[in-house]
């Protein structure tokens, strides 16, 4: 499961990175504008992999970077939504089942969000 939460947090440092880069921010700015205690080097952390945000500074950064927080989490493919990328509370609880290594709870809560969407 390391090799998922790896790859996961690699991808989401990446995205975060482009939407950062995009927005014409620093490392600084940005953790200023999310309000981050160690701003700079907290983002560092995120972008490059080594450290992952919590549910609700995921949820604030979709927000303020007004980006889907399901493509930050590279769980969708689309930018952004009518809903200001805010995450649904079953999609936090995907990640928190990712984050621990339960992929039968990440399969579950994978199903429960799709057969939401149909």
């Amino acid at each position: 499961m390391a090799d998922v939460r790896s790859h996961s947090s690699k991808l989401f440092g990446e995205r975060l990175k482009q939407r950062r880069s995009e927005m014409n921010l620093t490392q600084t700015e940005l953790g200023d504008l999310l309000g981050l205690q160690g701003g700079q080097k907290q983002i560092s952390r995120y972008e490059d992999g080594t450290t992952e945000p919590s549910r609700k500074v995921i949820a604030v950064m979709a927000e303020k970077m007004q980006v889907d927080g399901n493509w930050l989490l590279g769980i969708s493919s689309t930018y952004k939504t009518d809903d200001s990328g805010r995450i649904t509370d079953d999609e936090l609880d995907l990640l928190d089942a990712v984050r621990v290594g339960d992929v039968v709870g990440a399969l579950k809560h994978i199903v429960r969000i799709m057969e939401k969407r149909d």
